[in-house]
């Protein structure tokens, strides 16, 4: 039978692509389900916190062993050659639709868990019934595993009927599919950081390449254009070449300030971007700087006429 690919429409982070990975690894020829897909997320997402679920439904082996099966548990889509039980693949989509009402730029663990969980006749719904409510159940997978408040998110996972998959959304864009190389996170932006230190008779150049999130990409920014304010003028080639290193920064600078701010459920803690660059006290290299550079420059050529 032909299936339809899902084409999401923002990216999945890295540890939803693995548990989507590992249950097709798990379910052989068969179609990943729901309870597969949530059972390899709980072994792959080692940031989350699923101790309350444990505690009340069981570890991963003891909920892949119970028997359940999805509503619609026919195969008519698949995710990159991964196939998927219909009930699975409105549950994938019903995750994508959660992260963009909330204006999110990928989808996280949480944001899938809940997807899974949302209908409470899924598989995955039904092997953690035995410990806890649905309602009950929602709320733990919204407070410790997403971890983030999100208004309104009751209503949104109000119970729904699994369909087969719906066309097809737009594929996400080159710059929505990026991921932070730092800490994870998205929205990131593929940008590469320089610095300069020039000295009378060697230099150095310093690249950092990205993608880089808004504030691992300040963090980077201001602390290398600060090292060139301080050490990249100083050679006999290094005034020009640290001009342009800055105006390379610039740029970067231009395209990490127009991202969002980093939304929670990552593997990594951005870094803290700290003060703006000429709120620092070490900005006061640029005027240090500048007053040698034009006594060299202007001041003594004009003392020798």
């Amino acid at each position: 039978m032909a299936t339809s690919d899902i084409l999401v429409g923002l990216p999945l982070h890295p540890t939803v692509v693995n548990a989507l990975w590992q249950a097709k690894s798990e379910a052989g020829s068969l179609p990943v389900d729901t309870r597969g897909l949530l059972v390899a997320l709980m072994r792959v997402d080692t940031p989350g916190s699923w101790e309350r679920i444990q505690l009340h439904c069981g570890d991963c082996n003891s909920l892949a062993r119970k028997v359940a099966v999805d509503p619609a548990p026919r195969s008519t889509a698949h995710w990159a050659g991964i196939r998927l039980t219909d009930t699975c693949a409105q549950a994938l989509r019903t995750a994508v639709e959660l992260a963009q009402h909330y204006n999110l730029h990928g989808v996280p663990a949480g944001m899938l868990a809940l997807g899974l969980l949302a209908d409470s006749s899924t598989a995955a719904a039904q092997v953690l019934h035995d410990g806890l409510g649905h309602r009950e159940l929602l709320d733990i997978v919204h407070a410790d595993v997403l971890g983030g408040t999100f208004t309104g998110i009751d209503a949104e996972l109000r119970p729904t009927t699994a369909t087969p998959p719906q066309p097809a959304l737009p594929p996400a864009t080159s710059e929505q599919m990026l991921y932070c190389l730092h800490c994870g996170a998205v929205p990131a932006a593929a940008v590469t950081i320089r610095s300069h230190r020039g000295f009378v008779l060697w230099m150095q150049f310093v690249r950092m390449p990205g993608p880089f999130c808004r504030d691992c990409g300040l963090a980077t920014l201001r602390r290398m254009t600060i090292e060139s304010a301080w050490l990249g003028w100083w050679g006999p080639l290094s005034l020009f070449i640290n001009l342009f290193t800055l105006l390379s920064n610039a740029s970067a600078h231009s395209r990490i300030i127009q991202l969002a701010a980093p939304f929670p459920g990552m593997p990594g803690r951005p870094m803290d971007p700290g003060k703006p660059l000429f709120h620092r006290p070490a900005a006061i290299a640029f005027l240090i700087s500048i007053s040698i550079l034009l006594s060299f420059w202007v001041v003594l050529p004009l003392l020798s006429i």
